[in-house]
């Protein structure tokens, strides 16, 4: 396994650099949605699918199969971890 920046990979650190933080607060705003890591791997996901649909909507050849062989290399399993894990600390607080 490679290690970029504490990441799986390049992808995945670039992936969460840009786009993580925005995640979490939208993660946080919907507490009640995210019952499980699954969830938030959904979540993560489909986020990439929103992100790929809206920037590429008139790509298509070498540019589009760049940015599909970028996103297969994204491990949205950690990025959701990381969702999670704010998640379960926010949920904590607000039961307190």
């Amino acid at each position: 396994m490679n290690n970029y920046n504490g990441w799986k990979n390049w992808e995945t650190w670039n992936f969460a650099l840009h786009h993580l933080d925005h995640m979490t607060e939208q993660a946080l705003e919907d507490l009640e949605y995210y019952e499980c890591l699954d969830d938030c791997l959904e979540f993560a996901c489909s986020t990439w699918d929103q992100i790929r649909d809206n920037q590429m909507e008139d790509i298509s050849g070498f540019i589009d199969n760049v940015v599909g062989a970028y996103g297969e290399s994204i491990d949205f399993k950690e990025i959701a971890e990381h969702i999670w894990i704010d998640v379960q600390d926010a949920k904590k607080t607000t039961d307190s």
